[in-house]
């Protein structure tokens, strides 16, 4: 099992998993279990997430290239909504 405090492996095991889930389909004739690719934006997102669930203060985003602003202020025990209230102004 993966460790689950570390969001770069969690994400790549995931896309690992899809692919051979969506390998397995196609050999079968189906349609992709997941057709979706994981942009960016939605990997910082999802990074975001990660960290205010865990209950961490949250890390600069993966994508050293994205232009949205660092998330590094929110303390850790700040309401869910509220943190990501923040996060979409």
């Amino acid at each position: 099992m993966p460790n689950v405090a570390d969001f770069g492996l969690l994400i790549n095991e995931w896309t690992d998993l899809t692919v051979a889930l969506n390998a397995l389909n196609r050999s079968m004739g189906l349609p992709d279990a997941y057709p979706f690719a994981i942009s960016a934006r939605v990997r910082e997102k999802l990074q975001f997430v990660h960290h205010i669930v865990r209950g961490e203060r949250a890390r600069p985003p993966i994508s050293a290239t994205s232009n949205a602003r660092p998330v590094s202020d929110i303390a850790p025990r700040e309401p869910l909504v509220a943190a990501c209230a923040a996060e979409l102004s």
